[in-house]
């Protein structure tokens, strides 16, 4: 799970994406509700301490002004080919608005990046920093398919685990070229082995579309997103997915328009890094309205709805945990 200190840097020198209903893309079925899952009632409740998998720790300590953050489970399909077949659970965690019913937004999602970074744990670490969007949105984050307490991957036991993070990352010679190959293959099988039932289902289009059911469910018309590092990845895949379905840039203006200090940390980080974690395509942008992972065109299909695939260029590194 990314810690607080790294995703606070994150905060700092990524942008929030913006989902304007300007971005185009498929759109035949997009917007069409998930009628069997989109009416289910979320039951929220006092948030219990996160599980190892998440990271451990204590439960979330109350919000600035006292409230307690709520946490929920929502059903998703296990496979979106097959929307009416088996499902998985998806935790979500809230803090509802503190303002004007008559002035609320909506829920404002944030996804703090990895891929494979818990949201229910990590949302909690930023209470005072968005305290002042909680004054028009409910802020919910979650943890993707395939994290934490949404059918989270199984690999290795702690032992394995802690002998897999011990070896060599950076092998010098032939050798340890070869350690390090067959203990990653030596990893992946017991992924497969513990976790077959979800891996085929953890690609970013699938979480985008939990993310449209969290819409549904929500009660939203549009989603209104704070993506950051992979996020913003994420963010784009949706907007091309449901444009129809995204947040317009009145809705999440406050938090895409970085201060310069930012743009000069970016700057800074970029000169002295060439192994950035973040892609140039998630710095703060400079315009007003900022449109994060642009996509490109590839020739595969990436879901049984789209005819086409679009990614977010990476810079060289950009694949590591955030």
């Amino acid at each position: 799970m990314p810690n607080p200190p790294r995703l606070r840097a994150a905060v700092l020198t990524a942008t929030a994406v913006l989902l304007s209903s300007s971005v185009t893309g498929c759109s035949h079925d997009n917007d069409t509700k998930d009628e069997d899952l989109s009416g289910q009632k979320l039951s929220w409740k006092d948030c219990p301490a996160p599980s190892e998998s998440e990271g451990g720790g204590n439960a979330p300590s109350p919000l600035p002004d006292g409230d307690e953050w709520q946490c929920a489970t929502m059903k998703a399909p296990l496979d979106w080919a097959k929307p009416r077949g088996d499902t998985i659970d998806i935790a979500l965690i809230r803090a509802k608005t503190s303002g004007e019913q008559s002035k609320r937004i909506g829920s404002l999602i944030f996804n703090f990046g990895g891929p494979g970074g818990s949201g229910v744990a990590s949302l909690p670490a930023f209470g005072k920093d968005y305290e002042k969007l909680r004054t028009r949105y409910d802020l919910v984050s979650f943890d993707p398919r395939g994290v934490g307490r949404s059918a989270g991957v199984k690999c290795e036991d702690d032992a394995q685990l802690d002998e897999y993070f011990q070896q060599d990352a950076t092998p010098d010679d032939t050798a340890e070229q070869k350690n390090l190959l067959a203990n990653t293959k030596t990893f992946n099988s017991a992924c497969e082995k513990h976790s077959s039932r979800i891996l085929p289902h953890v690609r970013t289009t699938d979480a985008a579309r939990d993310m449209n059911l969290m819409r549904q469910v929500l009660g939203d018309t549009k989603l209104h997103y704070f993506g950051i590092s992979y996020g913003t990845e994420l963010g784009g895949v949706y907007a091309h997915l449901f444009p129809r379905a995204s947040g317009g840039p009145s809705s999440t203006r406050s938090s895409t328009r970085p201060r310069t200090r930012n743009r000069a940390r970016w700057d800074r980080l970029r000169a002295s890094s060439s192994r950035s974690t973040i892609s140039p395509r998630t710095a703060p942008p400079r315009p007003r309205t900022a449109r994060s992972a642009t996509p490109r065109r590839t020739s595969r299909t990436g879901s049984p709805h789209c005819s086409r695939t679009w990614t977010a260029s990476r810079s060289r590194g950009s694949s590591r945990a955030s």
